[in-house]
């Protein structure tokens, strides 16, 4: 990936933010929801995209996410580190979540996968470090 090399490193943002406003599934009938907020690294969305992905190969249907991880975490060497010379090279990439925002939304083909569809987003919601809760459109 490349980027440009004055946007890299980012500061972090305040964590002081009110609740999101969109709230509506876009693309599906099924999705998860946020319900306080935190941060998503970049191997967390991976795990569960890989986990989401193994079960939509065998069944019908389409799956959404809607997060991108957009900042930057740096981190200094641990050793030998002194006072001053720069902000440390990257460490990581992070996504920051607010509440109430949606993460990922999934449409099915046949509706008799939806309740083997909730049990497997249920089983997703292990994997994320904060609060969240599966729901369906009307």
């Amino acid at each position: 990936m490349i980027f440009n090399k004055k946007l890299l490193k980012t500061h972090k943002p305040s964590i002081n933010s009110v609740e999101y406003k969109s709230t509506i599934l876009f693309h599906g009938r099924l999705g998860i929801k946020s319900l306080t907020k935190g941060w998503l690294s970049l191997e967390q969305i991976n795990a569960v995209k890989h986990f989401l992905r193994r079960f939509f190969k065998k069944k019908s249907g389409t799956l959404w996410y809607r997060i991108f991880p957009e900042r930057f975490k740096t981190r200094k060497s641990l050793g030998n580190a002194r006072m001053g010379k720069g902000k440390g090279a990257l460490d990581c990439m992070m996504f920051y979540v607010k509440k109430g925002q949606i993460l990922f939304e999934v449409r099915l083909k046949r509706l008799k996968n939806e309740f083997i569809v909730l049990r497997l987003l249920k089983q997703c919601q292990h994997k994320l470090p904060f609060l969240t809760k599966v729901f369906k459109s009307n």
